[in-house]
């Protein structure tokens, strides 16, 4: 059941977020908590009179091939020790599904303590990041002549992040990104405080010193650098902020990048097999309402007619069932069909999941048998387009 955002709410959620996540202060006086908890919808579940189940909703939009979603990012998942295991949890994540679903929320995030826990609700692993480590003797960067000027600075520094922003905000809006989150006000200030002590770099053009160019986000931790966000809108700019965080190399015994799979630092190092380069999997996306998705989709394609068929879902029946799509002078129809042997292609929510947002691409869908049915040139080559950049975490 959704819950009311009041003071007797939030007495009652405390102390089981505390104790389940085991926090010696008040989540009251945290204001990264708090931040959230203005921010979003409530669920919880009552056993004997007790708050034993709890689940925190944001409220945020993801970039979607030019489109913008609404999407749920679940996090705060809490049941109290005496009351798991019991099944409650199951019916609060569909009680909550149902809701977002009537509030027409398209889409559901979360990043996972167990992949397989949130696979019985419908959550499939989309979204990966690329780790790189490097002791920082080893830091050798190509050479490449310096087209950027650099300018450090803090969250406090309203000019240099108003360009990070900006930076942002267009790379969000590139067609091919789907599932990067279009960061609104407070969720910038979230980010601020979020990771402590974290600043900011902002490279700048040479010959327009008024054009940002990209960006770092970094932190200094003891005998660590940690760059945990680098954005860019060409490859010199890359090169030139890479050049800045290679600056510090008498200062730390070892640097850390966070990058999306889509970038490739390797490139610039004179010595790759200097760097450890892991991937691991960060967030799982959920599929709350697929006519409305491909509502979306379909307005940003050529002009076409098929019907998907979604087999299974595990907690969102009202997925299931075959979709009819038609695209025609950019107005775009999607109905739900009754004609089977017309299906274009079928599978379950998890592959369809994967397919819209996570890094398979249809073909390869198609070749584990994750999907059945027919692809042709077009549609492979719509669905091959995207990519992310989520460096967020909720």
């Amino acid at each position: 059941m959704e819950l009311l955002a009041n003071e007797t709410t939030l007495n009652q959620v405390a102390p089981l977020v505390e104790y389940a996540f085991n926090k010696s202060a008040s989540v009251t006086s945290d204001p990264h908590f708090m931040n959230r908890y203005r921010h979003a919808w409530l669920y919880g579940h009552y056993t004997d009179g007790v708050l034993s189940n709890f689940v925190m909703a944001n409220q945020f939009h993801v970039a979607f091939h030019g489109e913008s979603l609404p999407m749920a990012g679940i996090g705060y998942v809490a049941s109290l020790p005496e009351f798991r295991g019991k099944g409650e949890m199951t019916h609060l994540f569909r009680d909550l599904l149902a809701d977002l679903q009537a509030k027409e929320v398209i889409l559901a995030e979360l990043a996972p303590f167990s992949q397989g826990f949130y696979r019985r609700f419908g959550f499939e692993s989309t979204i990966w990041q690329k780790h790189y480590q490097v002791a920082t003797k080893e830091w050798r960067l190509q050479k490449q002549a310096a087209t950027s000027s650099i300018r450090r600075g803090t969250f406090r520094d309203s000019q240099l992040l108003a360009a990070v922003k900006k930076l942002w905000l267009q790379q969000s809006q590139q067609k091919a990104e789907a599932g990067s989150i279009l960061r609104e006000e407070w969720w910038w200030q979230h980010k601020a405080t979020y990771k402590g002590g974290q600043e900011l770099a902002v490279s700048y053009d040479l010959q327009n010193d008024q054009q940002a160019t990209g960006y770092v986000l970094y932190r200094r931790l003891g005998s660590r650098l940690v760059v945990d966000e680098l954005v860019s809108q060409n490859e010199t700019a890359v090169y030139d902020l890479l050049a800045f965080i290679g600056a510090h190399v008498s200062s730390f015994d070892t640097i850390e990048l966070v990058a999306n799979l889509h970038q490739w630092f390797e490139w610039y190092f004179v010595e790759q097999d200097a760097l450890t380069i892991t991937l691991q999997p960060y967030m799982m996306t959920r599929i709350i309402n697929f006519p409305a998705l491909l509502q979306k989709w379909f307005k940003t394609t050529a002009a076409v007619t098929v019907t998907f068929e979604v087999t299974a879902d595990p907690c969102c029946p009202w997925n299931v069932g075959c979709w009819k799509v038609k695209q025609e002078n950019g107005a775009v129809s999607v109905d739900q069909a009754t004609e089977q042997a017309s299906v274009t292609l079928s599978g379950d929510i998890a592959a369809w999941t994967n397919l819209f947002f996570g890094q398979q691409t249809l073909d390869q869908l198609l070749a584990c048998q994750q999907l059945v049915g027919s692809a042709n040139e077009d549609l492979n080559a719509q669905f091959s387009k995207k990519t992310h950049a989520f460096y967020d975490y909720f």
